[in-house]
């Protein structure tokens, strides 16, 4: 029997990536054919984004490879973007275009505004020079990211802007755990606030899939496209605290076997009433995240916080004064 194999993620990015790349050079082949000596040839400007996007993807990956050769200690952190980077020159050029530049290969990685590492015989102390190497980094990986936002938006091709999109996404996924402070207080708090704030994004995703196949657009449109809505982005939350924690090192909490469900699904009284509250759940899990997280991770919480708070009076709930801080209101 002819057995089938379900193709991997990866393996579907690349091909799409590939047959991105290949639709984009066909076009820069056709524009030169037929072209006479005094009309030169047009050059394909998504061609030309290609090799921009590429050339600082691969100077990044030098970079990230070269702080974490010089930092041992940042050589853990820098792992996951590594690692994506890595994926995104794969798409872009190829399996040969993961290894790193040699030696004696231009890196031309515009300078920041952040000071470059101290050579070997400066007199900063280790632990100084990596912070600057560290935060260096972080800078040209931002700048990254806003170019290939930048470039996604005037790609030609909507399959290389859906691309440069994806890489754009991808990086930002790992910039909040890349750019946690490198010491904290207490290690295991923000573990243990991103943990809770998954396993209520578990739950909050389960009880409204059970209540979106009960309420129809038919009977309540309004609730129906509520629970839609909220439903897509428990979704995505969730996903990006899995994210977040794998980029972590830590194994993100799983969703239980079972939820308590109440009987009557479709009735939209109790639908609002447990909408509520598992909002709610996440709203105190959010502020929880805020206390305990710093830099980018703390933005992305105070800004899931804000939404689950307005999310609530979508579900019926009165205002509160310290929505996610019942105490404060005690």
């Amino acid at each position: 029997m002819r057995s089938l194999t379900r193709p991997t993620r990866r393996g579907v990015l690349a091909a799409g990536g590939a047959a991105t790349l290949a639709v984009v050079a066909s076009a820069c082949d056709l524009s030169s054919s037929g072209t006479s000596e005094e009309e030169p040839a047009r050059v394909d400007p998504d061609l030309r984004r290609v090799e921009t996007v590429t050339a600082q993807a691969r100077e990044l990956a030098s970079l990230v490879a070269g702080v974490a050769a010089a930092h041992p200690s940042l050589a853990a952190r820098l792992g996951a973007i590594a690692a994506c980077h890595e994926a995104h020159l794969e798409v872009l050029e190829g399996e040969d275009a993961t290894r790193s530049p040699a030696p004696s290969e231009p890196v031309s990685l515009t300078p920041s505004s952040s000071p470059s590492p101290p050579p070997a015989s400066s007199s900063a102390t280790p632990d100084a020079s990596a912070e600057v190497a560290f935060k260096d980094l972080v800078t040209r990986e931002r700048a990254h990211v806003t170019t290939l936002g930048a470039e996604a938006g005037v790609a030609e091709s909507g399959a290389l802007a859906r691309l440069f999109a994806s890489m754009a996404a991808g990086l930002g996924m790992h910039l909040p755990a890349l750019t946690r402070e490198r010491r904290m207080s207490s290690p295991t708090t923000q573990v243990t606030a991103l943990q809770e704030a998954l396993a209520a994004e578990h739950a909050a995703v389960h009880l409204l899939g059970a209540f979106g196949g009960a309420v129809s657009a038919a009977t309540d449109p309004t609730l129906h496209l509520l629970l839609k809505a909220r439903h897509r982005r428990h979704r995505e939350r969730r996903e990006y605290l899995t994210v977040t924690l794998r980029g972590l090192g830590e194994t993100p909490v799983a969703a239980e076997a079972a939820y308590a469900l109440p009987e009557e699904l479709g009735d939209s009284v109790v639908v609002r009433e447990h909408g509520s509250r598992a909002e709610d759940l996440c709203a105190q899990a959010y502020a929880t995240l805020v206390a305990s997280s710093t830099t980018d991770l703390r933005a992305w919480a105070i800004e899931a916080l804000a939404e689950s708070a307005t999310a609530l009076t979508a579900w019926g709930t009165d205002p509160s004064p310290f929505p996610g801080a019942p105490e404060l209101t005690a």
